[in-house]
């Protein structure tokens, strides 16, 4: 698993519990180390499992950026899934907020996905050397071919972006997978922003796009209206919010209660075509813009997809004002 924040005691009372019904597979876990060392301070008396039953290796950036990827990955002998997406490893990011998430399977996606994130997770086990032995063996086990029929013949990496401490920002990795075709509208879902909007207003040119849909929800968003003025009239600023709907009581009433909208998601639009970028970035120079050694450590999973498969999947999933 790779997260930002970290919530020892969720590990601890649902994930494992979890874990156990399947086999009860060996589990590593990459996190921020400032995270690691805030909820390790507050829930430490409580833990008995960390150490003994799951491993933590906490991973530091650069001064002023996170280490801030979202994946989970399920290695067996005969198959193997990964997510890419948005949530942490919290109630929050796996059970209640509104989260985006691609799912890819060996036996039915192909393994070129499954390439690309073993050859992300050597850049992180790079910059974490005073866990590099553990991790590295951690990661060798995962993707020994010796073991892991789905893993005797990878394709070449292909479906994800990402760094980890160097390498192009992940804007310019998108401008590479957009392939210079003329963009007709970029879409924005996120729920956090540089104080100005750079990232935002930096991203719209990069992409050479005439216009531009930002989603973000009310009050839940660091977006300031002064900001949002200022992008120029090809911006449009909705109000997004995300539902659930659970069926309570005796006789079936629908209770409808409103989520923290946590979801990222890009998509630059192309006559009827769409390529979606969804994962960990928020709409920042951090996230986004920096390159070499600054900025967050991310992960982003990309597919093209028609306008209306994109409209049904992603915009229908939230409610748009």
């Amino acid at each position: 698993i790779l997260t930002h924040n970290i919530d020892f005691v969720f590990v601890q009372c649902v994930v494992l519990p979890v874990l156990r019904k399947c086999g009860s597979p060996a589990l590593t876990i990459f996190a921020d180390s400032h995270c690691c060392e805030e909820a390790y301070e507050s829930q430490a008396p409580v833990l008995s499992t960390l150490g003994v039953r799951y491993r933590v290796i906490p991973v530091s950036m650069h001064s002023g950026f996170r280490f801030h990827p979202k994946a989970i990955l399920l290695s067996g002998t005969k198959k193997a899934t990964l997510l890419i997406g948005s949530g942490n490893l919290t109630f929050g990011g796996w059970r209640e907020n509104a989260e985006v998430w691609f799912r890819y399977d060996s036996d039915t996606d192909g393994t070129g996905v499954f390439a690309a994130f073993r050859d992300y997770l050597q850049q992180v086990i790079a910059i974490c050397p005073h866990s590099l032995q553990d991790g590295a063996r951690e990661a060798e086990e995962a993707f020994d071919s010796a073991t892991r029929e789905w893993a005797f013949e990878m394709e070449s990496p292909a479906h994800l972006l990402g760094r980890a401490g160097h390498g192009p920002s992940i804007l310019d990795q998108m401008k590479a997978e957009v392939n210079g075709k003329p963009a007709d509208h970029l879409y924005v879902c996120a729920p956090f922003f540089d104080e100005s909007a750079e990232a935002l207003k930096s991203m719209a040119a990069e992409l050479g796009v005439g216009s531009c849909t930002v989603l973000v929800q009310s009050g839940q968003t660091n977006l300031l209206a002064s900001a949002a003025n200022q992008v120029g009239a090809s911006f449009s600023m909705k109000s997004a919010t995300f539902q659930h709907r659970e069926k309570v009581g005796a006789d079936g009433e629908e209770q409808v209660r409103e989520a923290f909208l946590h979801a990222k998601i890009y998509a630059v639009q192309s006559g009827d075509d769409v390529v979606v970028f969804a994962g960990s970035a928020n709409c920042s120079r951090a996230a986004l813009t920096i390159q070499g050694k600054g900025g967050n450590a991310e992960l982003m999973a990309y597919a093209a997809m028609p306008i209306g498969d994109f409209t049904k999947y992603f915009l229908d999933e939230i409610v748009v004002e």
